[in-house]
Formats: structure tokens, C-alpha cells, sequence
């Protein structure tokens, strides 16, 4: 989920250097007439952590990169990567390893052979930028929840369309810690799709509208009760990067998913949630953070899969 929360979060830094020079403009057209050469301080960009660690993952995988300061022109707000950081994971068990550079992705990683992800630990992260103060942040590492299960598949015909609706649920237990859940559905596609100048052949994942339950969401007040969600998808979609998509009489698949979080990452993607990107006059969000010394967040989750397959 890194790439895909990383983008969401640098449009939340442009909205809100967007916000803060028009607040600025506006400050200084109201004061011209008093001081008419006081600059504005300099910002210097500071550094950005996404870190989501799972003990289902084969690696630990950390991305850093730099904030984009408020005066910083237009054409240079694209992402800048930090390649040159010394990055190390530590357990509540004593163990640590530091993570190497990989160029290609981008990413500080360590596999998981070599550092394994465990559950119900605690998980420390340690970043060194030159010229910076140290990084450092904490999450946790729930238990996984192994109840997901199906509850019904069916059809429905609407304008001619046929429209598929699952429903799903598990259920709570109870820990000394709050349970954070994060629940999804996914339906598996067949189709052409353009990988450079060809057409190959692939299965993707779409994921499905989230008709009723959370999004994101806790235990609190529900400890040990069950938990349903629904969602649908359209047999017949259509995709901007697909040719042909899977016909609605061939054999499929859809991939139940919920993932039990820290509080870390829940805080985090809920803001994330309520962030409208498009919506220049909509109330500024605030993007929960567990770094100290920077921006971002280090996060820690668990992963439970049920593929169901239907006709």
C-alpha cells in the first residue's frame, strides 16, 4: 500500500502549500503599507516517512522522502527520494537489522529471512539523514484476525447490467489492546492490458464499492460482536488501461480481505479518508503523524485472505 498512500499524501502537502501562500499573499498585501521588505522565513523541507510493516509481507520496506516547503514553484513539487540515509528496524526482543538501499524501487528493505516481522511485538524505526536530527517512531504489530469468512454471493441485474454483491464478516476478539480493523474486497480480472508498446495477458485486482461497514474502524464499544460488510462491483466494467476485461460468463474469483492494524495506522488512512484533494475551498485536513523529528508514519499491521471462487 505504499505507493498508492504515498501519492494521496504528497497531494495532501501541494493542498496545503497551495492554502499557505494564498494566506500568505494575503497577509502581505494587508501589511504592505506597515513593512514593505520583511521576507517571509525560509522553510527547509523536511523529511517524510511511510513505513506499513506486516509479518504476511516478505520484506520490511521503508520510504523516505522530502516534504515540499510552502514557497517551492509549481513545476518543482514532484517527489524527491532520500538515498543516502542510514535506516534500522528494531524489536521489543532485542533484534535489529538495517535495512540496504534499493534504487530501483526507491526503498530501504530487509527481507523477511533475514528480519522477520512477528505478531504482537513492538517495532522501532530508526532513520539518519545527513544534516538532520535522527528519525525515530515505534508501532505495534497486532495478531491476526482468522475468522473472515463468506456470508453470501449473489448477482443482481441492474440497466442491463449485472451487478455482484458479496457479503462478509468476522468476528472480534477481544485483546488488552484496541482492535483496529480495516476490511476490503477485491474482485480478480482477466484481461489485455498495454505493458509498453504489447498487449499481455494478466489478472488484476479491482477493488470492490464498499456498500455498508467501515472503512476503518475499532472494537471499541463491539468488543466480541460480529462484524458484517457488503460491497459490489459491475461484471461488465470497463478499465482506462484494459483492451478486453474478463466476460461475465467466465470463471472468477473474489478475494476477501481485512487487515487488524495498530492505532497508528488506523489515525493515519482515516485522515487520509477525509482528505478531499480536489476541493481547493474544502476545510484543511490534518494528516496524523508518529514520526518524531519528521513527517509521516511508521505503522504496523496484520493480513487474513479468503479467496472465494464463483461461476
Amino acid at each position: 500500500p505504499i505507493i498508492r498512500t504515498v501519492e494521496k499524501s504528497v497531494r495532501v502537502f501541494q493542498r496545503l502549500r497551495l492554502v499557505l501562500l494564498v494566506i500568505a499573499v494575503l497577509l502581505t498585501h494587508g501589511c504592505i503599507e506597515i513593512a514593505t521588505n520583511v521576507d517571509f522565513p525560509g522553510q527547509e523541507p523536511k523529511v517524510v516517512v511511510h513505513a506499513f510493516i506486516s509479518p504476511a509481507d516478505s520484506a520490511a520496506m521503508v520510504l523516505l522522502t522530502w516534504s515540499i516547503p510552502v514557497q517551492t514553484p509549481h513545476g518543482e513539487t514532484q517527489l524527491k527520494y532520500i538515498e543516502n540515509a542510514v535506516v534500522r528496524i528494531s524489536a521489543g526482543d532485542g533484534r535489529e537489522a538495517y535495512l540496504d538501499y534499493d534504487s530501483e524501487r526507491k526503498l530501504y528493505t530487509v527481507s523477511a529471512h533475514v528480519f522477520p516481522i512477528a505478531s504482537n511485538e513492538e517495532y522501532y524505526l530508526m532513520a539518519n539523514v545527513p544534516g538532520q536530527s535522527v528519525i525515530t517512531a515505534a508501532c505495534y504489530i497486532p495478531p491476526a484476525n482468522n475468522t473472515l469468512h463468506l456470508i453470501e454471493l449473489d448477482t443482481l441485474m441492474e440497466d442491463h447490467s449485472k451487478r455482484l454483491v458479496v457479503s462478509y464478516g468476522f468476528t472480534d476478539i477481544p485483546r488488552e489492546r484496541e482492535n483496529f480493523y480495516a476490511p476490503a474486497a477485491y474482485r480478480e480480472v482477466s484481461g489485455y492490458y498495454w505493458q509498453g508498446d504489447s498487449l499481455v495477458y494478466k489478472k488484476v485486482k479491482h477493488l470492490m464499492h464498499h456498500i455498508t461497514g467501515g472503512l476503518y474502524f475499532s472494537n471499541t464499544g463491539n468488543e466480541g460482536k460480529d462484524f458484517v460488510i457488503r460491497a459490489e462491483s459491475y461484471l461488465a466494467s470497463w478499465d482506462k488501461k484494459t483492451i478486453l476485461t474478463k466476460a461475465e460468463d467466465e470463471p472468477g474469483s473474489i478475494i476477501l480481505l481485512l487487515l487488524v492494524t495498530d492505532e497508528h495506522y488506523f489515525r493515519y488512512h482515516r485522515d487520509l479518508l477525509y482528505y478531499e484533494p480536489d476541493d481547493f475551498f474544502s476545510e484543511a485536513a490534518h494528516i496524523y503523524s508518529n514520526i518524531e523529528g519528521g513527517l509521516g508514519v511508521f505503522a504496523g499491521f496484520n493480513r487474513t485472505e479468503v479467496t472465494v471462487e464463483f461461476e
